[in-house]
């Protein structure tokens, strides 16, 4: 059993699809260990410089790209070396680390659960200190929150064509 790491890079990460045509960036082993290296955010919810929040090399590397964008950063695909479509993959979440000492909440009165119940004139992004030795973030009001990290976004892609 080999143990990886899965940077998020240019070359290493899309937007927002699980798509079976899409080649992996990477094949392992079946019980090997994998940690992979994700980030959030688009430029206008990067903290401004200056801000005290620091934002990843990596993540403005990405973003100069010209990527295709729709929906969250996803990293990946990654193939299990010999396994077929229909195989059952048991996939074991050991950690979830804070990758970045911010985060963020948007409003989008046009998008999400609550459609319809802000005034346009409400989009608004809310950055968060999070602080990353103690998993707790400061809301603007003042109040802390614990955090409780989980991985995001995980997925299978569809067999092509509908097959199975």
């Amino acid at each position: 059993m080999t143990t990886h790491f899965l940077a998020a890079t240019p070359r290493t990460v899309h937007w927002g699809r699980f798509w079976s045509g899409l080649p992996p960036v990477l094949e392992i082993d079946a019980g090997d260990t994998l940690t992979i290296e994700t980030h959030s955010g688009r430029e206008e919810v990067l903290p401004p410089d200056g801000s005290g929040m620091t934002v990843a090399p990596a993540l403005r590397d990405i973003l100069v790209t010209d990527l295709p964008r729709r929906g969250h950063l996803l990293t990946g695909p990654v193939a299990i070396r010999g396994a077929q479509p229909g195989d059952v993959l048991d996939i074991r979440i050991d950690a979830v680390e804070l990758g970045a000492d911010w985060g963020f909440n948007l409003v989008r009165p046009s998008s999400g659960t609550l459609i319809g119940e802000f005034p346009v004139s409400q989009q608004a992004t809310t950055l968060i200190p999070v602080d990353r030795a103690a998993c707790t973030a400061r809301l603007p009001w003042g109040a802390v929150l614990p955090l409780n990290p989980f991985f995001g976004v995980m997925g299978v892609a569809p067999p092509p064509n509908g097959e199975s």
